[in-house]
């Protein structure tokens, strides 16, 4: 992907990648090949008509299993105006140029989150934090509607030269409110440093946190409805046991998959269930604490009697 300058032809700038979930791969699915964000900042534009090329390999047009659409992209163009003068490399202030998600619309409570803050220039954390402790009021979640309400990451660090990385628990450390869920980033060096050293950039940096219907209404849709799953971040299924999979559709070691339909009849979608593989049960039929019982002609898990660990 590259910038060109409508006036002159010449090549602005050319494109960066980098994973939306750091180095964290939760699913086989998941990978530095499918799971990137391909972006162009230039911190020193001038006005005028400019135009971008995107370059796609022939092979990301081919549907497949986990991805039925030929083509899709998010587009975002986010423009910062910096009013504060000739010299701000020189007025002690750290300026955030962008954030990696922009938003989210879809955070679980029980999942976790990446998020990365770009700075106009590279920093040390000794600039941001009077001691390593105060290293996770850097950057907050703060609700929208509640100003008191706020999650702080487990842990933020430095990633390069100019981005600071921040590492969210929500299942250990948000209490989100049934009918105020949405959160905006907000940094601030007032109670890690004593002082202000970040210069916010315009606009709201939104996440917002699904409700239990509508999680568990995404997830029957695109998850296996026999592995009472929910979503994760990555959009894969996390499976109850013994089911397994990006979509729960496949079966632990000791179980077999038989097909059955959705609507009960001949046109719904496929689903898995696992069931009881008698000649060869493993641990997972006991919940990984015990062992099954041999010899008493099981035909499902609900049956197998378990001498537990």
């Amino acid at each position: 992907m590259r910038l060109i300058d409508d006036r002159t032809g010449g090549v602005v700038a050319l494109h960066r990648t980098s994973s939306l979930e750091g180095e964290r791969h939760s699913s086989q699915v998941i990978s530095d090949a499918n799971d990137v964000a391909t972006f162009i900042e230039e911190p020193r534009i001038d006005s005028g008509m400019y135009t971008l090329e995107i370059a796609i390999p022939r092979g990301a047009f081919l549907p497949t299993k986990e991805h039925p659409t030929c083509l899709a992209f998010d587009l975002v163009i986010e423009y910062v105006s910096r009013t504060h003068g000739q010299n701000a490399e020189h007025d002690g202030m750290y300026e955030v140029l962008a954030v990696r998600p922009l938003s989210d619309r879809k955070l679980w409570k029980a999942d976790s989150k990446i998020i990365d803050i770009d700075f106009d220039r590279e920093f040390e954390l000794d600039d941001l934090v009077g001691s390593l402790a105060d290293r996770r009021y850097i950057c907050a979640l703060v609700n929208t509607a509640d100003s008191s309400n706020i999650i702080h990451p487990v842990s933020a660090g430095k990633e390069g030269q100019t981005t600071l990385r921040l590492h969210f628990n929500f299942a250990a450390d948000a209490h989100v409110p049934s009918d105020r869920r949405c959160y905006s980033l907000q940094c601030s060096t007032i109670k890690s440093k004593g002082s202000e050293f970040i210069r916010q950039a315009q606009g709201l940096y939104e996440f917002c946190f699904e409700s239990d219907e509508a999680h568990e209404k995404r997830a029957s849709a695109r998850c296996n409805p026999h592995a009472m799953a929910h979503m994760n971040t990555d959009g894969s299924c996390v499976c109850a046991d013994p089911y397994t999979g990006h979509d729960c559709q496949s079966c632990q070691e000791g179980f077999k998959a038989i097909q059955t339909r959705r609507d009960g009849g001949q046109g719904g979608q496929e689903d898995t269930e696992c069931v009881i593989d008698v000649d060869h049960m493993s641990r997972a039929a006991c919940n990984s604490h015990g062992r099954p019982r041999s010899g008493l002609g099981y035909t499902h898990v609900d049956d197998v009697k378990c001498e537990c660990d």
